[in-house]
């Protein structure tokens, strides 16, 4: 039978050995408790004990906290029986903590004094004059009938017919405006005659755009015309090779160079980041210097990479069984 002894009797006798014996950590704290090849010292006890405190914890009785530090230190030490610690991933979870540590230790306090004086801003300002001008912008509603290369003259006769179809019922019910992106452009005539799904329910409205940008996935041809109109007139029908377009100009926006009161803020941000990146690079710097770090490159050049793997290509299509009685290759 295992005779279990209440806590402080245990405490008490490592408590006793402790002075008896006096074991020596290599700190040269005297050893309260052992698991393993772990162990407790006098030192490391009061530091837990000065931990809770500034955390404003509950310090217990020091016999039942000597108890869950040693319950806690023999999971350690189990762990480390089992070699977890020498898992790759646990090791890079443990290393992402001790840096994580050494960059709030390291670079926290630089960072957050880090400052932007009026005088910097207003030479960054200067410095980007040029690039503060704000583009003019350009609201456009569009109905968009899709088409193909290879869709014969009649077909396109069709489609072309159903676009005038539609124009003439925009001209008839015009969109009655008021709020918000459907109340512009062709209205509910969009539903029914475009095929552009993101806009076809906003009155074909497509948003701001920056005038003469044409970078958007719309055609360029389809684009300028747009931009080229006046605002509130529409285009007639236009030809591409996705179909047909019919444009509108619904509102626009002239172009400005911005104040310093304006883009102050975004420069103090752009600012602040290049102070933050060189302070980064400081930190890395010296953690190379300081550590002596250094990379083996006769070492390095021993080593092979595995293969990478190759990209799956596309699945080939499985031809179906034969059916019963039907010779493979009439298929």
């Amino acid at each position: 039978m295992i005779r279990r002894f209440p806590v402080c009797v245990l405490l008490a006798a490592v408590l006793f050995a402790a002075c008896e014996k006096k074991p020596i950590a290599s700190t040269g704290s005297p050893v309260l408790a052992k698991a393993g090849d772990e162990v407790i010292t006098v030192a490391d006890f009061e530091k837990e004990v000065q931990r809770r405190l500034a955390k404003h914890l509950p310090v217990p009785d020091k016999a039942v906290l000597m108890e869950e530090m040693l319950v806690r230190l023999a999971a350690v030490a189990r762990a480390k029986q089992a070699k977890l610690h020498d898992d790759a991933e646990t090791k890079r979870e443990m290393e992402n903590v001790l840096i994580a540590k050494l960059r709030a230790q390291e670079l926290e306090a630089k960072v957050n004094a880090l400052a932007v004086t009026e005088e910097e801003l207003k030479a960054a300002f200067d410095a980007a004059a040029g690039g503060l001008a704000r583009p003019a912008k350009v609201r456009l509603a569009i109905l968009h009938l899709q088409a193909d290369g290879k869709m014969s003259d009649a077909k396109k006769a069709e489609l072309r017919t159903r676009m005038e179809d539609g124009l003439k019922k925009a001209a008839e019910s015009p969109a009655e405006g008021g709020r918000g992106a459907a109340a512009t452009g062709f209205g509910a005539v969009a539903i029914e005659y475009s095929d552009d799904q993101s806009s076809r329910y906003r009155g074909g409205d497509i948003g701001w755009l920056d005038a003469g940008n044409f970078s958007y996935r719309w055609p360029r041809v389809a684009l300028e015309a747009g931009y080229a109109l006046e605002k509130g007139q529409r285009s007639g029908i236009i030809e591409t090779d996705t179909g047909l377009f019919v444009m509108m100009k619904t509102d626009a926006r002239d172009g400005a160079v911005a104040s310093f009161e304006e883009a102050q803020h975004s420069l103090r941000r752009e600012l602040l980041a290049k102070k933050r990146a060189a302070i980064e690079a400081d930190f890395l710097s010296d953690n190379r210097t300081l550590t002596g770090a250094e990379i083996r490159t006769g070492v390095l050049s021993s080593v092979t990479l595995p293969p990478t793997p190759a990209k799956a290509g596309p699945v080939a299509e499985s031809t179906p069984p034969a059916l019963p009685g039907m010779n493979p290759t009439s298929r």
